[in-house]
């Protein structure tokens, strides 16, 4: 089990930890925490929100939320207009859902950007706030914005990276984020490079963790391995994501260590072939594809993990490092990708460069139990850095001082 490494303390800390309440639930009303100068009313816009899952629909979740609790009228506006009554659209706030012709998940149908204009604009907005380089929704929204008279900003949660159309994203971007008054980045590296799209300001600002899990209650999966070592992995089963680094490191690891069990959570167009892959090698039976799940189930299954792995380069910040970090397992990342700005090496978990020094860091913490449970408990003490009311106070002076740009410009 995760926790069979940690101290007694720290045992009992994450014991605490679990027992935390939703946000709504622990702040107190008397806290200043809800009691902002100015009420707002916002929209956060992006294709990406429920019941598609992942760390942007839980980011814009969790910040509405908090904003709600800040006093202000939040209005997530989106698409999958089919899941008006899934869990999370009673948080509060409104969730507003365009129809209209969806690609990969994305909004592209024409008349559906005619219906986001009349949304905002008979919204009313203070600001709009946009989510995602990677959503049209969001990125349109930003010209939307600009010519109806709201300020709007957008929080960059992804790195372009390295890849051969580089040069056209990197032009789109600057396209559409020319028309925002500031950008919101999650990490060093994503802050890095968005200064290179856009002449505004750019603000660093991590994402958070808290333990509301609005995707469904958890479904019991009981990983009965005695004497295994499992290896947790979660993310979206896709080429930006580099799963695949699993499936190409786990022979050499099996080799040295055959007791080992990969934990594949996520779903994706690599699931599949991933898995017609590893029956295909004959190692099926040390890999279990546990498919898309809900957050809760995620918790569960990350505390019965013994290493967790998030393998890509190319990941802005990782929201799952800290749900692993909460649930006490040790974590590996990659040095080039945001989580480096979560992990310290060494003292909070191990960071790889490339594929054979994700090898040594997996037999590291194999061979070193001790030294894995002093990296667990360290990063144990990280969660609180990452809590979504003090985040929420960030982003909402960002919004204070563009909104009152705006005032000026106007007086």
């Amino acid at each position: 089990m995760g926790y069979r490494w940690l101290s007694a303390r720290s045992r009992a800390l994450l014991c605490l930890q679990k027992t935390i309440l939703p946000v709504n639930d622990y702040l107190s009303p008397n806290s200043d925490y809800l009691s902002p100068m100015e009420k707002y009313k916002i929209a956060l816009v992006s294709d990406w929100y429920y019941p598609r899952v992942g760390g942007i629909e839980y980011a814009i979740n969790a910040l509405a939320r908090n904003l709600q609790h800040r006093g202000h009228d939040v209005h997530i506006v989106t698409g999958n207009p089919s899941a008006v009554q899934h869990p999370g659209n009673g948080d509060g706030f409104t969730v507003i859902r365009l129809k209209g012709r969806f690609l990969a998940g994305a909004l592209v149908s024409p008349k559906a950007f005619h219906d986001l204009y009349h949304t905002l604009r008979r919204g009313r907005y203070d600001i709009v706030h946009t989510h995602g380089l990677d959503s049209p929704m969001a990125m349109i929204s930003l010209l939307l914005a600009k010519m109806i008279g709201i300020p709007a900003l957008m929080t960059n949660h992804s790195l372009i990276g390295q890849v051969p159309l580089r040069p056209v994203l990197c032009a789109g971007a600057r396209g559409f984020l020319r028309h925002a008054k500031a950008v919101i980045a999650v990490s060093a590296r994503v802050e890095e490079e968005s200064r290179h799209l856009t002449q505004g300001p750019v603000y660093r600002v991590p994402n958070g963790l808290d333990t509301y899990s609005p995707n469904g209650a958890v479904q019991p999966k009981k990983l009965d391995h005695p004497g295994k070592i499992l290896i947790v992995t979660v993310s979206r089963m896709t080429g930006k994501k580099e799963v695949d680094r699993i499936v190409r490191i786990g022979p050499s690891l099996l080799k040295r260590h055959p007791n080992l069990v990969f934990v594949m959570v996520g779903d994706g167009p690599l699931k599949e072939p991933l898995e017609k892959e590893v029956q295909a090698r004959g190692l099926a039976a040390h890999f279990w594809f546990a498919g898309s799940v809900s957050r809760e189930t995620v918790f569960h299954l990350l505390k019965q993990g013994q290493i967790f792995i998030l393998p890509c380069t190319r990941e802005a910040f990782g929201i799952v490092i800290l749900e692993a970090f909460l649930m006490g397992v040790p974590v590996i990342a990659m040095q080039q990708s945001g989580a480096a700005e979560v992990v310290t090496h060494g003292k909070t978990g191990l960071l790889a460069n490339d594929d054979e020094d994700l090898i040594r860091c997996v037999e590291e913490l194999i061979a070193h139990p001790q030294r894995a449970a002093s990296l667990a408990s360290a990063a144990y003490q990280e969660v609180e850095k990452y809590q979504w009311p003090n985040i929420t106070k960030q982003i909402e002076s960002i919004y204070a001082s563009l909104i009152n740009g705006k005032r000026s410009s106007h007086s």
